[in-house]
């Protein structure tokens, strides 16, 4: 195994603190931005959206986050069984998650026809979360500069485009595809990194049963703990939209947000 040393991890350390800082700093301007030109109700309806989208991601992550990095990691010999067993279980979980979210969504008495359009295009993009499976190949292999690259350009492209819809006008349905905008291009630079620099096509990636078992069972843990986690922060918007209105639900985000950018 390759040792890093001290040159080396405080210049990928670097890459990593400059990708998590700028990547805050997007996210706060582009949250005062929207909220500012949305006003609290229509701010309130999609942090609503954006609060059940946040939790039916946790059924496309799988509680895999951590351990994908590590099964990676020590399974590299075996890259595209790992990595195509991964991708499809969270694949598995995200078409899980969409349809019940999509369920909840069309029998809830507090959603209307533009909440549930907004949900309805984030809705699709948990198809895409699954994709993250290849930055934690990047994250396993450190490779510091490919994730900040992939994830700045995904976060500032989501900036502009929030910039873009302010100074035009458009309406509140339109930044719902923002998200949807942000993994489309880190699935797709993740998908295009992965084949650079391993020469495997998407299509190669196989699944394999015996890794399904083994991943599942050492995920299960880490999915409960990341549901109560997600759950936790998100509901207290959710509540507040059911038990007053969206009004007071955009007020509470704005400030949520603020607060969250600080720690």
């Amino acid at each position: 195994m390759k040792f890093l040393n001290l040159k080396d991890i405080f210049k990928k350390s670097t890459w990593l603190f400059l990708e998590n800082v700028l990547g805050l700093l997007l996210g706060f301007l582009g949250t005062i931005l929207v909220a500012r030109y949305l006003g609290p109700a229509n701010f309130g309806i999609l942090s609503f959206c954006l609060g059940l989208f946040s939790i039916a991601s946790i059924g496309s992550h799988m509680g895999l986050q951590d351990l994908a990095t590590k099964e990676i990691l020590i399974k590299k010999e075996d890259l595209k069984k790992t990595v195509g067993t991964i991708f499809f279980v969270k694949l598995a979980g995200s078409i899980i998650s969409l349809i019940l979210l999509l369920i909840y969504a069309t029998f809830s008495t507090n959603i209307d026809l533009t909440k549930f359009t907004i949900i309805l295009i984030l809705s699709f993009s948990l198809l895409l979360n699954p994709f993250n499976v290849f930055i934690n190949w990047m994250q396993a292999e450190v490779l510091t500069s490919y994730i900040f690259f992939t994830k700045f350009l995904s976060n500032l492209v989501s900036f502009l485009l929030r910039v873009s819809f302010v100074f035009f006008g458009f309406s509140l349905i339109y930044f719902g595809f923002v998200s949807s905008i942000n993994l489309l291009i880190l699935a797709t630079l993740g998908s295009l990194l992965f084949y650079k620099k391993t020469k495997i096509f998407f299509s190669h990636l196989r699944f394999n049963y015996k890794k399904y078992k083994e991943i599942i069972e050492n995920s299960f843990l880490s999915l409960i703990s990341t549901f109560f986690a997600v759950v936790l922060i998100k509901i207290d918007i959710i509540m507040i939209n059911y038990l007053l209105d969206d009004f007071s639900t955009g007020l509470y985000s704005a400030a949520s947000r603020i607060t969250e950018a600080i720690y």
